[in-house]
């Protein structure tokens, strides 16, 4: 199965476009977080996606349009069509709305950063009041990379603490790590559990079967090939081996031969949610 087959550079774009030369050699999540392309322009392009790659499965894009304005998304749908739509979705998304008030040096972020990574800790293994924590955090990081824009360094913290705080603006901020897989110790399998947590999070089924839900292994598109989707993203328990689905399975008391009958089953209807 091809993963990320519309991420293909945007050469057939037609010539007549006056924003052509620039945006030759980006691919779609680079244009859709571009603040020089305006919103006009980013909606000619995905309606030129539309019109000339699979997008047309009931899946009209537009950078505006909330998600519960798309039509259902069929099974048959690939999986790479439904990260370009979260993505899409995401850009409706006003992050100053929650950036909070507190005071930002972007000289001085150490502190603010060992406080987040500290309270997001202890509040996972010593209890309290999580979404306290996580909105405060929230409004904390998304106050720094606004006001100081990406702070590359930060990356794997940054990384972390999205996925227990920002979780409708993972796929705001998705393109940001996606071009950053391979620096600051970010690795392609940190960009998988982030792409699984991003399909989870709206619903649909995972694509490497690194979330579970209340003990459970949430649903996986195209079970049966799992692993191998595992291996190309880097999924590993040491340098040379890679983490099995069944592995995983194990971790959480399951057996992978009886959830995979039972995904098998859920594959025979269209795709509703990850969960049933």
């Amino acid at each position: 199965m091809k993963k990320f087959a519309i991420l293909l550079f945007i050469n057939f774009y037609s010539c007549q476009s006056e924003i052509n030369s620039s945006i030759q050699g980006m691919d779609i999540f680079e244009i859709l977080k571009n603040d020089s392309i305006t919103n006009n322009q980013k909606d000619e392009i995905l309606d030129h996606l539309n019109a000339n790659l699979r997008l047309n499965k009931g899946l009209k894009l537009n950078h505006q349009v909330a998600s519960n304005q798309y039509e259902s998304i069929q099974k048959e749908l690939d999986y790479d069509d439904l990260l370009l739509k979260l993505c899409v979705d995401a850009l409706s998304l006003n992050p100053k709305e929650y950036m909070g008030d507190t005071v930002i040096d972007c000289e001085n972020l150490d502190q603010l950063f060992n406080d987040m990574l500290d309270s997001d800790r202890k509040v996972r293994q010593e209890g309290g009041d999580m979404n306290e924590v996580d909105n405060k955090n929230r409004s904390i990081l998304i106050n720094i990379i606004e006001s100081c824009g990406w702070i590359e360094e930060r990356t794997k913290q940054i990384w972390w603490l999205s996925h227990h705080n920002m979780r409708e603006f993972i796929p705001y901020y998705y393109p940001e790590f996606r071009k950053r897989v391979g620096k600051h110790n970010l690795l392609k399998a940190n960009l998988a559990f982030m792409e699984d947590r991003m399909l989870v999070n709206a619903g649909y089924p995972q694509i490497y079967g690194t979330q579970s839900i209340n003990g459970k292994l949430y649903n996986i598109i195209h079970p049966e090939d799992v692993n191998e989707r595992r291996k190309n993203a880097g999924i590993r328990i040491s340098e040379d081996k890679i983490k099995t689905i069944e592995m995983e399975c194990e971790r959480l008391g399951l057996i992978w031969k009886d959830e995979l009958k039972r995904m098998k089953e859920i594959e025979k209807s269209p795709i509703q949610n990850g969960r049933y």
